[in-house]
């Protein structure tokens, strides 16, 4: 027995059929750990003879582990395998996450090496077609969140994945119109009086307009916002009040208004429209966080290759910064002062307050990337 992909939220056990079953098919395995002040601890039960490999979690942090292994038939549970190696669980690392457009999968890299990690998200897995938006659903377990969602185009949904190894679970909610960004967030409910509900928000790119979902069950809820052209990324806004911002108001990039768009947090009323000649084909949108870069920061692909800065409380258009290595600047990410861009086969960063390129942070040949997200696991 070994064990493998070691992450904060457990690790793979992998291991072989016995080589003697007694003549009778085997039902299950089970699995046994020791580590922690526990000593062969039942972990899990895998049912099927097929299946050898299994990602064991509820592991404690940082902490030395062994596994061994029984197999179940009707004659019984067998002795215990030989015990692995032991394996110490890790802390929460830093990742980014990059839906790669044209290969249809996820791929995962180490921020604190920048460095390609895996393919998250197999190609093709659970019918994946055209990845856009990513998102971990903050909301199923709020220490570590269980499942993990990405925008299929192709099958016009939002399809959910185990968020410790990314097998797929189920397709979990049908968009019309094909999903673009999306967004966990608190609303107002359809109740009388309304209460706070967890939901899912995804543009509905040819539909026009921004869908609520159940965040934990994926049942459509209704309409959140009408009227953008073909609206592509959604952030939610900072907390605290602006000149013509209330806190957490939605923007949304319009890729056909070259715009963002500006909603009333509650209502989903139309508020504001944030353009320039700069900010052609709206695609990523990010807030910035620290005071020099409070700001809101707009890819346009198709206007000389920018990312163009708005003022985030009234959208006065402030400056932009202009790449002409970038190629086909996309999905954006902020963190300490630093915007992180896809750009086609690499993510690319960026000083947040000058607007100056600081370096091809890590790359992946033939990564097409459209969205990303950091996540700590």
């Amino acid at each position: 027995m070994n064990s493998t992909s070691i992450t904060a939220c457990g690790v793979r056990v992998n291991w072989q059929a016995p080589s003697d079953d007694g003549g009778k098919p085997i039902l299950h395995y089970t699995i046994y750990g020791t580590g922690g002040g526990t000593v062969a601890k039942k972990l899990a039960v895998v049912q099927g003879a097929a299946t050898n490999t299994f990602f064991v979690t509820g592991l404690s942090r940082t902490t030395a582990y062994t596994f061994q292994v029984t197999s179940t038939n009707e004659i019984g549970e067998s002795g215990k395998s030989d015990a692995s190696i032991s394996i110490t669980s890790q802390n929460f690392r830093k990742y980014i996450f990059v839906s790669d457009y044209v290969n249809d999968r996820i791929l995962r890299f180490d921020f604190a090496t920048k460095t390609f990690v895996d393919v998250f998200v197999q190609k093709g897995s659970g019918g994946l077609r055209g990845p856009w938006g990513i998102a971990f659903n903050k909301y199923d377990d709020s220490s570590q969140p269980r499942t993990f969602y990405v925008a299929s185009e192709g099958t016009k949904s939002v399809l959910q994945y185990d968020a410790c190894d990314g097998t797929f679970v189920k397709t979990f909610a049908r968009v019309p119109g094909q999903p673009r960004g999306m967004k966990f967030h608190l609303l107002p409910s359809a109740h009388t009086p309304p209460r706070q509900q967890k939901m899912l928000l995804v543009c509905s790119a040819y539909t026009d307009s921004v869908l609520k979902f159940n965040a934990l069950t994926g049942s459509p809820l209704g309409t959140y916002a009408t009227g953008v052209d073909t609206p592509w990324d959604l952030v939610i806004g900072p907390q605290t009040y602006g000149v013509a911002r209330d806190p957490e108001d939605i923007f949304v990039s319009s890729e056909h208004e070259d715009a963002v768009i500006q909603f009333q947090n509650t209502t989903g009323a139309f508020k504001a429209k944030f353009t320039d000649k700069k900010v052609n084909y709206a695609n990523g949108l990010v807030f910035g966080t620290h005071e020099q870069t409070s700001h809101l920061y707009v890819t346009g692909p198709y206007a000389g290759k920018v990312i163009v800065k708005f003022d985030q409380n009234n959208g006065t258009y402030i400056e932009h910064f202009e790449d002409r290595e970038m190629q086909y600047a996309l999905g954006m990410v902020y963190n300490d002062r630093t915007l992180y861009v896809n750009d086609k086969n690499t993510i690319r960063t960026y000083d947040a307050e000058t607007g100056e390129f600081l370096e091809v942070w890590s790359s992946h040949d033939g990564m097409h990337g459209s969205y990303l997200l950091f996540h700590d696991m």
